[in-house]
């Protein structure tokens, strides 16, 4: 239940920095001309912030997760899943579903 309930937490996290910095290498693109090479560039480095902010979100929450089975019982566990699966819906929502087809 703890793994589980930390990827719900924590992947909405990562998908909406990931799509962050994907538009920020859009719209620097867009200011810098459009140029193919400039696209290369901003790929290779949108990955590699995306990988740091992957790599600083495991070494915060690695301690955190671990110690948490001695203050939360399953019970605020899947209360902590809930509240997030709200967030993941909801963006997953935005994404997958076109704007004419939104409730």
């Amino acid at each position: 239940m703890q793994k589980i309930s930390v990827a719900v937490i924590l992947f909405p996290v990562a998908q909406g920095s990931s799509y962050l910095f994907y538009d920020l290498g859009f719209q620097i693109w867009l200011l810098t001309g459009e140029s193919p090479v400039m696209d290369v560039i901003l790929q290779h480095l949108s990955f590699l912030l995306k990988l740091v902010v992957w790599i600083v979100i495991y070494k915060l929450f690695k301690d955190y997760v671990k110690d948490s089975r001695t203050f939360l019982n399953n019970n605020m566990w899947l209360i902590i899943v809930l509240i997030s699966l709200a967030s993941f819906i909801s963006l997953q929502t935005l994404i997958l579903l076109p704007r004419s087809k939104r409730f």
